[in-house]
Parts: structure tokens; C-alpha cells; sequence
């Protein structure tokens, strides 16, 4: 009896000791962590600097500890929270680690965009399954590059071109470099045709913030850019190239637009010949302030046998301006004349500057002639209150001095009647002439 009591005993102090050891949770530990290549103090972690618009890439080397099996499927994860439009993250795919394994290393990957803001975050480095989970916070401070621009968005228009008709292209800028850009050189071609301009002044979004200055921007449209098509494109899907060069020169940016070409083949075939018009427009360019509105007058003569009804198309003038016809149709007799105006309506911020349009003109549905005309978009002169006032008061002070010389006309005239008057009256009562019959010595 006394043996079987030590017995069980035993196997008491043995179930003690093994119970802890069996149910004893695994431990992760993370052995070294890398962000871009730079390794990181997990006793004493430093603030990491990144620049936004980059790649963050991380390098972490992990073990477990007290794992009697394999610890499955687990996953390494980053993340960054505090993005307004996103969750900033990678997480590799599911592993296993064992305690035969001294070091296990996985590779993250995260994007920075190119429009976070300047500020400090945290990068969260983890590794979990559904039931274990060790986390090493990181401080990140996200800098802003000196000098950057991106490419918001490319218009063409039309979207689908034609060979041999002009493709307008309106490139849209943002500034999300630390520096104001001047002088930004915008080039778009296509097809071995190319045109360029220029956009002034392109202001960051820190100084834009600071100065409360309505016409500071960090986002500019350049002026619609014409591309006229060669005739002998074929149908096809062709590389719209934009390259916007900043920074005197030394920085250089470029984009790739995708746009479709309907080539010559699948184009109805023009009747002009045998329509017998001719069209003509008083002028190619006019003047128009914003938010005004100018008129461009065209004549149809029909030289053909048959009554012609003639119609008109504005294209590329959308990004800047109105049109409208007046009216939409002119039917015109055989030998006869017919007029039609155009008329366009600058928008009230449209820019100022040059500005390039095409007028297409149809008799029935085809297409009698393509006139490539434009207009110059000045600012609208403001009236200056002071010069208004100063021209009142001198219609006023003008008025006042007539009104003063009628007055003292008529005042001198009233004085000559009255000493007339009274001369007369004196002439009777003393004659000046003798009586009859009486002489005074």
C-alpha cells in the first residue's frame, strides 16, 4: 500500500513539471529588422526619414521560442494608417515556423504616395496567426522631395481621333514638390507630330496654405495643344507622349496616353466635288475678353443644280469657350447665297493667350471644307469707380456753367427793359423842347 502511494506520488511531481512545459505558449522574437537597407535598434528605435512617392522596403528576420511543433499559418504584416484616401500596407503569405528553425527572414514592400503629407507616422511591423500576435512599432517621418511634379491628367479631344484632323491635348499639372516651379516647359506629341507650351508659375501646397492668395495654385491646365494627324494613319490604338521638363532643366517627367485612330479606310468618302460650294469666312482670328462674346461670319454659295442645306461644327474650342450657331442650318438655292454666324463665348477663367480652334462645314452629311481658325483671350478690363465720378462731375460742372450764362442773359435783358422804361417816362414829364409863345433869356 505504502508503494503504491509513493507510486502515485511520483507520477504527481512528473504530470507538475510536464503539464507547464507542454502548455507553455510559444514565443516570437524578432531578431533584426531593415527599412531600405538601413538596420533598425529595436531596443532604442530612431525616427526612419522616407520621402514620399517612394518605396519603403523592410527585411525582417524572426524565431520562435518554447515551441514544441510548428507554429502554422502565420503572417508577416506592415502597415501605416493616418492616409486619408488609404491603409498603407504589405503581408507576405502564410509560413510556418518550428523551434528546429534558428531564423526565418521575409521581405515587405510598401508604397508611399506621392500625395501624403509631410508628417510623422507609425510603421507597424507584425507577425500573427489566430492566436499569437507580436508587434514592433516604428517612427516614420515622411519628407517631401525638393522638386516634384505629376501629371494629374491628360484631355484629348476628341477622344477618338480621325487621320488627318486635328487632336486637341490639355495636360494638367500639380505641384507636390517643396519648391514653386517656374517656367514649366509641356511638350505632347504623337504620330512624328509634336506641339509645346508653357506654364508660368506652378506654386507647392505649403506656400499656396500660407499666403491665402486665390491666384496661387498647385494645379494648373496648360492651353489646349493642336496635333494635326497625318492622312495615312492607319486604324489603330496609338502612344500619346507628354514630357513636362521643371526645374531649369534638370528634373524631367513623362507620361504615356493611349488614343484611338480611326484611319483613312474606314472614313466615308467626301462628295465635295460634286457639291459644287464654296465657303468662306470673314475672319480666322478675333479679340475676346473673358466672359465675352465675339462672332465669326460665314457665306455658303451653292454652285450646284440641286438646293444644298449647309451646317456647321466647332470643334476644340470646349476647354475654353461656348459655342453656338446661328443659325444651326442654312438652306441655300442653286446659285444662290447663304450666311451663317458663329459666335463664341470666352469663360469667365478661361486664360489669357492664343487659343486655336477647327470649324467643320457639311453640306447634307458631308464634309465640305475643315477651316482652322482662333482667338486671343484677354482679361476683362474692370471700370475704375474714381474715372466714372470724374467724368460725372464734368458733365455736371458743364451743365451748371450753361444753366449760369442762359441765367444771367436773361437777368441783363429784365435790367435793360427797366432803364428803358424809365427813360421814356422821364422824356414826358420834362420835355426838353420850349412851350409856344414863351422865351427865357
Amino acid at each position: 500500500m505504502r508503494t503504491n502511494l509513493k507510486l502515485l506520488s511520483l507520477l504527481v511531481l512528473l504530470l507538475v513539471a510536464v503539464v507547464p512545459s507542454a502548455m507553455a505558449a510559444p514565443t516570437f522574437v524578432f531578431d533584426k529588422v531593415e527599412v531600405n537597407g538601413d538596420a533598425v535598434d529595436l531596443s532604442n528605435p530612431e525616427t526612419v526619414a522616407v520621402e514620399r512617392g517612394t518605396t519603403l522596403d523592410l527585411r525582417v528576420q524572426l524565431h520562435v521560442e518554447n515551441a514544441s511543433d510548428d507554429v502554422d499559418d502565420l503572417r508577416l504584416r506592415a502597415w501605416i494608417g493616418g492616409y486619408e484616401y488609404d491603409l498603407l500596407e504589405d503581408m507576405t503569405s502564410v509560413f510556418k515556423l518550428s523551434a528546429s528553425e534558428s531564423r526565418k527572414t521575409k521581405t515587405l514592400s510598401i508604397e508611399l504616395p506621392e500625395d501624403l503629407e509631410g508628417d510623422d507616422y507609425t510603421l507597424h511591423v507584425e507577425v500573427l496567426n489566430h492566436n499569437v500576435k507580436l508587434e514592433v512599432p516604428l517612427s516614420v517621418e515622411v519628407e517631401r522631395t525638393r522638386h516634384k511634379l505629376s501629371v494629374q491628367d491628360v484631355l484629348v479631344s476628341p477622344s477618338n481621333a480621325e487621320a488627318g484632323k486635328p487632336v486637341f491635348v490639355t495636360v494638367r499639372l500639380e505641384n507636390l514638390g517643396d519648391k514653386v516651379e517656374e517656367d514649366v516647359k509641356v511638350e505632347v506629341s504623337m504620330l512624328g507630330v509634336s506641339a509645346a507650351t508653357y506654364v508660368d508659375e506652378l506654386n507647392n501646397k505649403e506656400d499656396n496654405e500660407n499666403n491665402y492668395n486665390d491666384e496661387e495654385q498647385t494645379s494648373r491646365s496648360t492651353k489646349a495643344l493642336m496635333l494635326r494627324l497625318p492622312e495615312d494613319v492607319e486604324t489603330g490604338d496609338y502612344d500619346l507622349n507628354v514630357k513636362v521638363t521643371y526645374n531649369r532643366g534638370y528634373s524631367v517627367l513623362e507620361e504615356t496616353r493611349t488614343v484611338h485612330v480611326d484611319g483613312k479606310e474606314e472614313q466615308a468618302p467626301e462628295e465635295t466635288s460634286a457639291l459644287k460650294a464654296v465657303v468662306s469666312v470673314d475672319t480666322t482670328a478675333q479679340t475676346v475678353e473673358q466672359g465675352e462674346e465675339t462672332v465669326y461670319k460665314l457665306n455658303f454659295v451653292n454652285l450646284g443644280k440641286e438646293t444644298q442645306l449647309f451646317s456647321a461644327n466647332v470643334v476644340g474650342s470646349q476647354l475654353w469657350a461656348d459655342a453656338r450657331l446661328e443659325p444651326s442650318f442654312v438652306s441655300v438655292p442653286p446659285g444662290m447665297t447663304g450666311e451663317m454666324k458663329v459666335y463664341l463665348k470666352a469663360h469667365s477663367d478661361a486664360e489669357a493667350g492664343n487659343h486655336l480652334f477647327t470649324l467643320q462645314l457639311l453640306a447634307g452629311e458631308n464634309l465640305v471644307k475643315e477651316l482652322p481658325l482662333g482667338a486671343r483671350v484677354v482679361e476683362k478690363e474692370q471700370p475704375t469707380p474714381a474715372a466714372g465720378a470724374a467724368v460725372a462731375d464734368g458733365l455736371l460742372s458743364a451743365s451748371t456753367l450753361k444753366l449760369g450764362f442762359v441765367g444771367l442773359v436773361v437777368l441783363l435783358v429784365i435790367v435793360g427793359l427797366v432803364v428803358a422804361l424809365r427813360k421814356l417816362k422821364d422824356d414826358d414829364e420834362y420835355p426838353l423842347e420850349p412851350k409856344d409863345g414863351q422865351t427865357y433869356y
